[in-house]
């Protein structure tokens, strides 16, 4: 969250995002905690429609900051489950198809 609040700093003292910031960084704290990882909430007010410039460069710089002090991004991850091995030759029978109609 330190890193947060510096990078939030950071692009507010420029020049090129300066005015479109209302108000500093306000972290709102831990979120949850979700398999990717932990999910941190914060918001920056900014004038109306520039919310997406600001937040793509903080993102960028949040991301080039971690990168550079070596924390790592979460990585989704899928798992594949397969299903056991039939018991016997009567489970491998041709499966059954259920069809219903109506008039």
């Amino acid at each position: 969250m330190d890193i947060m609040r510096e990078v939030g700093q950071e692009l507010q003292a420029d020049a090129t995002y300066a005015w479109d910031i209302l108000t500093p960084l306000d972290i709102w704290g831990v979120d949850q905690f979700a398999p990717e990882g932990v999910v941190v909430i914060g918001v920056i007010k900014t004038r109306p429609l520039r919310q997406w410039s600001v937040g793509r460069a903080f993102n960028l710089r949040l991301k080039k900051r971690f990168d550079a002090e070596g924390i790592p991004m979460a990585t989704p991850t899928m798992s594949l489950i397969n299903p056991p091995a039939p018991a016997s030759d009567t489970a491998k029978a041709a499966p059954v198809i259920e069809a219903a109609s109506s008039i």
